[in-house]
């Protein structure tokens, strides 16, 4: 039986389903790793980008910028496809997944906390006033 956060529309189990991990990712994913090959890499990229910006845009609040969102889903990303180990019984979304909430969860933490701390200075009063 799947969980009521799976039936939900906005879920992100449902994301992680409809990206395609096949044979050609994981092709592509050996050539970055055996020789380094940049190509190779960014091709990987750029094929996985939408999953990461679709993660960004079911994450964003307002008045979070999208942009600043985007990007630190995509370095997530980025990172998860260096340490994937695709020997193992996951297929990279399902690996990425978390890795990518887990980095949008601390921008917005640290983003709060900065905000938090603008609200403390601005009502602290003004001495010398």
């Amino acid at each position: 039986m799947r969980s009521a956060g799976c039936m939900d529309p906005t879920s992100t189990c449902n994301i992680s389903r409809r990206v395609k991990w096949g044979a050609t990712e994981r092709r592509l994913l050996a050539r970055a790793r055996e020789g380094a090959d940049r190509q190779a890499m960014e091709e990987l990229l750029q094929h996985m980008l939408p999953f990461a910006r679709e993660l960004a845009r079911r994450y964003r609040r307002w008045p979070e910028p999208l942009d600043d969102l985007q990007q630190v889903a995509s370095l997530a990303l980025f990172r998860a496809l260096q340490q994937f180990d695709p020997v193992g019984s996951l297929d990279f979304p399902a690996f990425a997944l978390p890795a990518i909430l887990e980095d949008l969860d601390s921008y917005r933490r640290d983003a709060d906390e900065a905000s938090d701390e603008r609200e403390i200075f601005k009502s602290e009063p003004s001495y010398g006033e």
